[in-house]
């Protein structure tokens, strides 16, 4: 055995002879339990200052030279000061009352990946409960923590082509409705409703996204009215809603396109495709379609057939024709974007619905696209 200051001359009862004083100091029995810790190897290891040695110094500055056992110098050395031994002046092992707070510490991470993950968890409806297919939208707190987990203003660059670098896929149902040309100043300078005898086409949209870059969602369009700008046909939609709040981010930081989150649901039961419930007044809108499984059409190996260019108005939620035959004129440009339109199958349907104030006079006969995909690019660097 040696002192902790290095110094090799001990009697043999193991106790340093050699003190700051130079007077060998007299065998002293075992300090009480409160004074130090026993180790199990060697005497109690009081609490000794830092300001009474030096740290690597062969000598201490006083006459309680403290013999340490070559474990524990050893691991003194090997592991170096640590915070507590330079506060303290030694090393000493933790009680274990002092160990649960960092043990609570590291346990609270764990903790809340445990509950996200339940959050995660897929949610089923009660209609689904009750052995009815149903689409709807999912628990409010996974769609809160899904929402924070995406990316502000810009979201996951998905596509397959470096020219469009967004890509939804999934199915669509259109159907074309009769209604009142907008009254001016609905739409922006430039852009003119085409009608005739007060009437112009609209309609509803709607759509299932399997593959988004904000995940799965449903959309549900209200089609204003038919409109033309510089020469180019197009459809304007009035109202857009979504079912999820990272949707509606993208829609509105990332493309500037008017959305509103809403309660959507698809039920798949139904004689034919039609709107059950059309957009509530509200802060979220409720909105249920039924009828949906007559847009599956296609089988999973269909190959996918197409590639239509098709430009696209974010801002005003219209769609275009490819040519635009006049030039600009004076009027605010439209922030324009380039859409490839392709499909696995298409089908016309039978979808007979009464009239009403939100879905105008619904024509008859609708059309169904399945397997849609739908490639966005970048913004054009010229405006509509």
């Amino acid at each position: 055995m040696r002192c902790f200051g290095g110094c090799t001359q001990t009697s043999g009862q193991g106790q340093c002879v050699v003190a700051a004083s130079g007077v060998p100091p007299q065998p002293q029995s075992p300090p009480e339990p409160h004074g130090g810790r026993w180790d199990g190897r060697a005497r109690a290891v009081p609490r000794i200052p830092l300001s009474r040695f030096r740290h690597g110094s062969a000598a201490l500055t006083g006459t309680e030279g403290v013999l340490l056992s070559e474990q524990t110098e050893k691991a003194r050395v090997e592991g170096g000061e640590g915070e507590r031994a330079r506060e303290r002046g030694f090393v000493r092992e933790e009680p274990r009352s002092r160990r649960s707070p960092r043990l609570a510490a590291r346990m609270i991470p764990l903790l809340l990946c445990w509950s996200l993950a339940l959050l995660h968890a897929p949610v089923q409806p009660a209609a689904a409960a009750r052995g009815k297919p149903v689409l709807m939208l999912q628990n409010p707190l996974r769609r809160v923590f899904r929402g924070a987990a995406q990316a502000v203003g810009q979201p996951m660059r998905n596509g397959e082509d470096e020219q469009f670098q967004w890509l939804f896929r999934g199915r669509l149902w259109f159907r074309p409705a009769l209604r009142p040309t907008p009254p001016a100043g609905a739409l922006p300078d430039g852009v003119v409703a085409l009608g005739l005898f007060g009437w112009t086409v609209g309609g509803v949209v709607a759509l299932q996204y399997d593959e988004s870059p904000v995940g799965p969602y449903l959309e549900y369009v209200a089609m204003g009215a038919l409109v033309s700008k510089r020469g180019a046909l197009g459809q304007w939609g009035a109202r857009l809603y979504v079912s999820s709040a990272a949707a509606e981010r993208a829609c509105v930081d990332v493309w500037g396109v008017p959305a509103s989150e809403a309660r959507i649901q698809f039920d798949e039961e139904g004689d034919w495709l039609r709107v059950d419930l059309p957009p509530t007044p509200g802060k979220v809108p409720e909105i249920r379609l039924s009828g949906w499984t007559k847009t599956r059409t296609s089988a999973p190996d269909d190959p996918i057939r197409g590639g239509l260019p098709i430009l696209w108005t974010p801002t005003l939620k219209a769609l275009w024709a490819p040519i635009v035959p006049f030039p600009a004129g004076q009027t605010p440009g439209l922030n324009l974007h380039d859409l490839r339109l392709s499909a696995k199958s298409l089908s016309l349907h039978w979808c007979f619905q009464r009239p009403s104030d939100s879905l105008g006079i619904p024509l008859p006969v609708g059309l169904s696209v399945d397997g849609i995909v739908i490639e966005i690019s970048e913004r054009r660097d010229t405006d509509l």
